[in-house]
């Protein structure tokens, strides 16, 4: 599973959760605009390392990532 598919399940998750968390879905909506922004055909997208994907988020972003940023990447990193 890639990291887009990931994201959706989990924004599909919040959305459907009896309580919506809206900071967690405020948080995969930026990562997701943070991805169009890779070119997935010449990049890899290192889902093992949760340093250095953290470290490509915020790359992109220009900015620290907030903590729920972090939360979410943390969630679809790859055991």
């Amino acid at each position: 599973m890639n990291v887009k598919e990931k994201l959706l399940i989990i924004e599909y998750s919040i959305v459907n959760a009896s309580v919506i968390h809206q900071d967690k879905l405020e948080a995969v909506k930026s990562l997701k605009m943070l991805l169009i922004q890779i070119d997935f055909k010449t990049e890899i997208v290192p889902l093992k390392n949760i340093e250095t994907l953290i470290s490509l988020f915020e790359t992109l972003a220009d900015r620290k990532l907030t903590s729920s940023e972090v939360s979410i990447i943390e969630e679809i990193k790859e055991p």
